[in-house]
């Protein structure tokens, strides 16, 4: 595996998201087949919203891979979908709301739930019989080991009382309340006393005035009853309990709900609104949001089903097996399926399985195995196409002094340029704007009342560069060995920053990066280092990747500053032998032929690297975790070691962190001094529940052992443990005023700033005045984005439409109503022009035409000259009924394209978007009240003069430090500013 061994004796199922649903297909053109891997996939919510996104849209197939390391989750998933593909139009979703959510369910329930796991086991006695059933081609599993795992989560559910069982009832609340006093030691709250949990606020946005106190009570109510309805039900569902153990625990955070977009149970929803919700049946608003988007999700996904547009795959495996056994082109590339799994990953090849994908989502695991390995490990299975997206999640925050140096600590190097070798790139790094708000993570950081950093959601989309850049064309950097050695020696440095006592005691503090030392893991160990290597000698133009390593050998050898880096000497050079990228000339010289130097001396060709297997004791394993209640929790991380006996004249220590962990018994078949001598590890299938001794690998030197064949200790270590625009990435003038003008649009056509009115007239008075007119239909709730969006028409007046007469009737009674007008300069006008396309493919529900303008000219927009065509004709006239309520509408309807449009916003690790410590101060009273300062720039004094500020001379009430403050902020308080009353 690619991160270090960490042993925790104790984990926590993750059976529901804790994050608000996305549509996975939003980077990928309507219409477009779509092959989408999830990396880690957790529960079914993104596939549910997918589907329902994809009800109204052009019809497409979709072919989702799921990838998670827990079988159990996997499991429940596949219960999910197979209920649906039984029952159709007859779902009952409250029924399969309570099995999928619920701790407690009744007889009926789970009588349900029996009777469907059974026809799972039956269907799935052996992976021929799986192919050949109901489920087959619609769920089907990569390989045999995935069946084996799942099928043992489904043996479990089906052998669940479905009576009330008071052994199977207090085991389960024994579980339950064992979870409760893992959070009072990993909180230090009271036993039984529930942590405070706001991460609803981030499923509830953009309503941000939401109660919060209904989600609180919410979540109180859900562990302490075990459902979230009126009901007390009383029997455990196996879909949970049958997870929870003396080992693994119920996560804090789970919450049905929080997957859903809670902003519907609290804003004015339209009479017709299919995700209206029932609120008389329900104890909490957020609730009844929740249970109706669910219901619409499964009709949505019934659809799919039926029409056989969605087939859903299965595999349970370690995300980096998983990645690299896809890249290697065949069943197995030798990696083992997960650590603590001595099962070979080897998976079925099979005509039509996608081994690259034009979506591949990782949700958050970026924080659990860190960017750059994903990275590494993910990219080569990336479609060449300039729609394909890898999407990264982060909810962590940087011990960094600004946001801007998160995406360097994430890359361990100087992000545009590390991207640049990798061959893809952070769309929002370089266009500094998204369309997800981040506004929700700001209150939840200050919810916290924290001093120091805070948590903050990030998503980010990388795409290969050509796509970026436009040229669409595959990218490979052509760089000297010298000077790429050099690039990826100052990345080893901070991958390996941990090693450094003096990086230990500067980077310490509140908050943490994915590299830096005050992580509770580290993400590398030299293998993660040689998976880097390989993969920049294929993404770049390099001559002989053996010269770049024996080049970064010399550099990592004559460092000083990662102290421990000299311990590694002996892994480094097995992992560069073993991964077949240089083979350093002492793995040779050092082996010896001597019988003194151990039994290798027999052998007819002895290997420059051989594998250690140790076996401890599972008494000494078992130590660590039971010195105390806090040490029950503790996850260590496991290293291999090699060292001289005390009595050795010359002192030597060698350390490895690639170490594969299990739990069995060994045996050896022939004799240690002969060539077919091998070591067999038999796999204890209780695991952690087991008496059986801890098992651990790692690749050693064969030279090294034989330094001191019969007194060197080989054993196991543990190791506990104002906006400003830094990067350059500048908002030029146009981007600013783009931003602006969206901004007014959104005030005005809400009323929440001066008159309202759904017109807006797009104007350029030094280039022929109005160019296109915008009517706003609708405001749209956008949860995945926690933001809101426009749905709205575009008329462009080009020279066509103006002279075709067609619209002369409905441009004059236009004249006499209300219209705000949008002034922008010629930067604008382009700006809006390149945008439009983006805007109309995001809210179009229809396909092009194979006569589309856009493929016959090559160009996208067709033109950015005035009075030219900006838009092809494909979506053009294409409107719901009464979609906008101006008179003569049929005549503008007739040349005019439906968009959606979202707020802009800018992204966290490119500029601050908060400032926490000025909020604080103002907070705290230390601060000039707000309406002593500019209006624009916050200055509390006239520039130049250093006199009182000038006030606005038509409400008094807006002050300003210049005229030049004055002017830049009049697109703003244009809409509020008011003659003062006498």
């Amino acid at each position: 595996m690619l991160v270090p061994s960490v042993a925790s004796a104790t984990a926590q199922f993750y059976p529901i998201g804790n994050t608000p649903a996305i549509s996975l297909t939003r980077a990928v053109p309507q219409g477009r087949d779509a092959n989408i891997l999830l990396a880690g996939c957790g529960d079914a919510r993104n596939i549910l919203f997918t589907a329902y996104m994809q009800e109204k849209s052009c019809p497409r197939k979709l072919d989702i891979t799921c990838c998670d390391t827990e079988p159990s989750i996997l499991a429940r998933n596949i219960v999910l979908f197979s209920f649906i593909i039984d029952h159709g139009d007859d779902l009952d979703s409250s029924s399969l709301w309570n099995m999928y959510y619920h701790l407690y369910l009744d007889g009926s329930d789970m009588e349900c739930l029996s009777s469907q796991s059974k026809k799972l086991v039956a269907s799935s006695e052996n992976l021929e019989a799986w192919k050949s059933g109901v489920y087959g081609s619609i769920l089907p599993f990569s390989d045999e080991g995935t069946l084996d795992d799942i099928r043992a989560v489904w043996l479990k559910y089906a052998a669940a009382s479905t009576e009330p069982d008071s052994a199977q009832r207090d085991a389960f609340q024994s579980h339950l309340k064992r979870s409760l006093a893992d959070m009072a030691l990993q909180f230090r709250s009271k036993e039984n006393e529930l942590p405070f949990v706001t991460t609803a606020m981030r499923s509830a946005a953009p309503i941000l005035t939401a109660k919060q106190e209904d989600v609180v009570q919410e979540y109180k109510h859900f562990w302490k009853h075990g459902t979230i309805g009126f009901d007390a039900p009383s029997i455990p569902n196996p879909m949970i309990a049958a997870s929870l153990s003396e080992q693994v625990a119920l996560h804090y955070g789970t919450n049905p709900i929080l997957g859903f977009h809670l902003a519907t149970g609290y804003a004015p929803l339209a009479e017709a609104s299919p995700l209206r919700p029932e609120y008389r049946h329900e104890k909490f608003k957020a609730v009844a949001s929740a249970k109706a988007q669910f219901k619409a999700w499964l009709i949505a996904c019934s659809a799919l089903f039926k029409a056989r547009h969605l087939v859903v795959r299965f595999a349970s495996a370690d995300v980096f097996a998983f990645c690299h056994t896809l890249q290697h082109q065949d069943s197995s590339a030798g990696w083992y399926r997960r650590q603590f799994d001595s099962r070979v990953l080897e998976l079925n090849v099979e005509p039509g399985v996608p081994r690259v994908f034009d979506v591949i989502d990782t949700s958050n695991l970026a924080d659990h195995v860190g960017t750059l390995n994903l990275l590494v490990s993910l990219i080569p299975l990336l479609a060449p196409q300039p729609w394909a997206t890898l999407s990264t999640e982060t909810l962590l925050k940087g011990s960094s002094s600004s946001d801007q140096e998160i995406l360097d600590n994430l890359l361990c190097g100087h992000a545009p340029t590390v991207s640049l070798l990798l061959g893809v790139s952070p769309v929002e790094y370089w266009t500094n704007a998204t369309a997800v708000s981040t506004l929700q993570e700001i209150m939840l950081g200050l919810s916290a009342f924290k001093t120091g950093p805070t948590q903050v959601h990030s998503r980010i989309s990388w795409k290969h560069n050509g796509s970026l850049s436009g040229t669409h064309a595959s990218i490979r950097v052509e760089i000297q060995p010298q000077e790429l050695a050099a690039i990826v020696f100052q990345m080893y440095l901070k991958m390996f920053a941990h090693e450094n006592p003096m990086a230990m005691l500067t980077l310490s503090g509140p908050g943490s990066s994915q590299y830096g030392p005050t992580s509770v893991f580290t993400h590398f160990h030299r293998g993660s280092l040689m998976a880097l290597l390989k993969f920049l000698g294929k993404s770049t133009l390099v001559a002989d990747i053996a010269e770049i390593c024996m080049e970064l050998d010399k550099m990592i050898l004559a460092d000083k500053t990662l102290v421990f880096s000299s311990q590694h000497a002996q892994e480094r050079g097995s992992l560069f032998h073993v991964h077949n990228l240089f083979s350093p000339d002492w793995l040779r010289s050092a082996i010896r032929r001597s019988p003194s130097a151990g039994p290798f001396a027999a052998w007819s060709e002895i290997p420059e690297v051989v594998a250690v297997t140790l076996v401890i004791p599972r008494a000494e394993v078992s130590r660590l975790y039971t010195s105390s209640p806090e040490a029950r929790l503790s996850a260590p991380t496991f290293m291999g070691s090699l060292r001289s006996s005390p009595t050795a004249a010359s002192q030597w220590h060698n350390t490895f962190g690639d170490v594969h962990l299990n739990f069995g018994t060994v045996s050896t078949s022939g004799l240690a001094t002969e060539d077919g001598f091998c070591v067999h590890v038999d796999q204890d299938e209780n695991g952690w529940s087991s008496n059986a001794p801890l098992i651990a690998s790692f690749y050693v030197p064969a030279g090294a052992l034989q330094a001191e064949p019969k007194s060197a200790l080989i054993g196991l270590e543990v190791q506990a443990r104002e906006v400003s625009q830094k990067r350059g990435v500048k908002s030029t003038s146009a981007r600013l005023n783009f931003k602006e003008s969206l901004f007014t649009i959104f005030m005005i056509a809400s009323g929440l700033q001066g008159g309202q009115t759904g017109l807006f007239a797009i104007d350029h008075p030094d280039r022929g005045g109005i160019h296109m007119l915008l009517f706003v239909s609708a405001f749209r709730l956008d949860g995945a984005a926690s933001s809101i969006v426009l749905d709205a028409a575009i008329l462009p007046l080009t020279v066509s439409i103006i002279t075709s007469g067609d619209v002369g009737d409905f441009l004059m009674t236009l004249r006499t109503l209300e219209i705000c007008s949008i002034t922008v300069d010629d930067d604008e006008l382009v700006l809006w022009k390149r945008a439009l396309p983006a805007l109309a493919e995001r809210g179009r529900s229809w396909s092009h035409k194979k006569s589309c303008e856009y493929v016959k000219s090559g160009k996208i927009p067709l033109s950015v000259e005035p009075g030219e065509s900006v838009l092809c004709s494909c979506g053009v006239g294409r409107f719901p009924d009464s979609f906008v309520g101006v008179p003569y509408w049929e005549q503008g309807a007739k040349h005019a394209t439906r968009i959606a449009i979202s707020p802009t916003f800018a992204v966290s690790f490119v500029e601050d978007v908060f400032d926490f410590d000025r909020f604080r101060s103002l907070a705290s009273n230390e601060d000039v009240p707000a309406k002593e300062r500019c209006s624009n720039c916050r200055a509390t004094e006239a520039k130049g003069t250093g006199g009182p500020l000038k006030k606005c001379s038509r409400c008094q009430t807006a002050k300003y430090c210049s005229a030049e403050c004055q002017k830049k902020d009049w697109r703003v308080h244009r809409g509020e500013c008011a003659p003062k009353l006498q």
